[in-house]
């Protein structure tokens, strides 16, 4: 009796690059989501406030609009690579700056909330 087939799924999970990319994009949501809430956190934090966590929101928003219209575009005459390292790069540096944010400025003040909206603004 013949052997079956193996499942297609078990046939894409043999290939080392695509448990690669399964475990980079698994990874890179998780930290996505990790900045987002360590954002909001931060903010109401230092303002304990509502409306400033309604203004993140905003600021995480309005990038997406007018970037979101050019990427597409973008994505298609360039190495998409490329584009994924980059934008994984940003985030990274943008994570490192939040961090060097917060640990010299002491916790508290309004350079610290405006410096948190502009990572914010850069990482949506």
């Amino acid at each position: 009796m013949p052997e079956p087939a193996p499942h297609p799924t078990r046939a894409v999970l043999a290939l080392a690059g695509f448990r690669f990319y399964l475990a980079s994009r698994f990874l890179r949501s998780m930290a996505s989501t990790l900045i987002g809430a360590t954002l909001s956190w931060q903010v109401f934090d230092l303002t304990g406030s509502a409306f400033a966590l309604g203004l993140l929101g905003i600021v995480e928003f309005l990038p997406v609009i007018p970037l979101g219209l050019v990427a597409g575009a973008y994505a298609d005459s360039r190495d998409r690579l490329a584009i994924v390292r980059g934008s994984q790069a940003a985030t990274a540096l943008a994570a490192a700056g939040l961090f060097a944010l917060t640990e010299s400025a002491g916790g508290a003040g309004t350079p610290v909330v405006a410096g948190v909206f502009a990572l914010a603004f850069a990482v949506a």
